[in-house]
């Protein structure tokens, strides 16, 4: 399930019987989210819940979840779509849903994806090099550029509000 709690603290309520892996829309508003090998969409609230249209649905799915990142406009999402066990590329697609665009061509392990302030580039994690470290991908495509390097387990990457702190 999606639970929220209070920054400050307090009791934690649930927001969704089933989902994993939610991120904020902008705003704070809706959530994106996995249920059911799918990525769906909801009001911070639970409320309004429904899958996002043209994500690929595979048996994958099921044990790789995609995380989505939502683009700081809210216009786009990023995902990871696992293709063969946990290997796979990541993929854009509106977040109204739509055709998606694949990002990258790797077949790695890989994901963790948040947009750069900017939005025209894609930061995530990736053994596309052999260890996981951490990549960056135009949205508009292109290949990707190392931005971490060395044994890695580099995961999971975000940036500051502000664009120029990666944590």
């Amino acid at each position: 399930g999606i639970w929220a709690v209070s920054p400050l603290g307090g009791a934690a309520r649930q927001v969704l019987e089933r989902g994993a892996c939610a991120n904020f829309f902008p705003g704070g508003e809706r959530i994106v989210f996995d249920r059911d090998r799918r990525l769906w969409t909801a009001g911070a609230d639970g409320a309004d819940a429904r899958p996002v249209p043209g994500v690929v649905d595979n048996l994958f799915s099921f044990y790789v979840g995609h995380c989505a990142a939502v683009s700081r406009d809210g216009n786009w999402l990023a995902y990871f779509q696992p293709e063969q066990g946990p290997r796979g590329d990541l993929w854009l697609i509106p977040s109204a849903g739509g055709k998606p665009h694949r990002l990258t061509h790797d077949l790695a392990e890989a994901g963790g994806a948040a947009f750069t302030r900017d939005g025209r580039h894609v930061v995530y994690s990736s053994s596309r090099a052999g260890s996981r470290t951490l990549w960056r991908v135009p949205v508009a495509g292109g290949d990707p550029e190392p931005i971490t390097a060395g044994a890695g387990e580099d995961l999971e990457p975000d940036l500051s509000r502000d664009g120029r702190t990666l944590v």
